[in-house]
């Protein structure tokens, strides 16, 4: 059996402005609050997944807090990505989660909805795969 690697290394990061860019024009989007999930299937030649974080400074005017509610993302994600490999087909997503709630939370909190995130992402990517509708 192989060993589940928790590293979330630089490929696995989304940071270019014009797949951002394009992720927003003519991505899909869901909620699973207190997050917003926007994805696009990934068409460069990588073999991960490729995530970003927002927290917007709108809500959150300190650095400070934005940061500790990144890092807490960020975790919650290096820590269930598998929920996404464990019915991997062959199509990858770049994606994004931007926190739409307007007060920081546990991390537990955070866990719990990154793993129903990436469960809803999984769903959504096989099934558009397959050609099915997706409700």
């Amino acid at each position: 059996m192989s060993e589940i690697n928790y590293r979330l290394g630089k490929n696995q990061k989304l940071k270019s402005f014009k797949v951002i860019g394009n992720l927003f024009q003519g991505g899909n989007s869901f909620i699973a609050y207190p997050f917003k999930v926007v994805w696009l299937y990934n068409e460069s030649d990588t073999r991960f997944f490729r995530f970003s974080v927002s927290v917007p400074k709108r809500k959150y005017k300190r650095a400070v807090d934005r940061n500790l509610i990144k890092r807490k993302i960020r975790e919650a994600y290096r820590l269930n990505k598998a929920v996404l490999q464990a019915d991997y087909h062959g199509k990858l997503a770049d994606f994004m989660v931007i926190y739409i709630a307007s007060a920081d939370a546990e991390y537990l909190v955070f866990e719990n909805a990154m793993k129903i995130a990436l469960t809803k992402l999984r769903k959504k990517i096989t099934t558009l795969d397959t050609g099915e509708e997706i409700v």
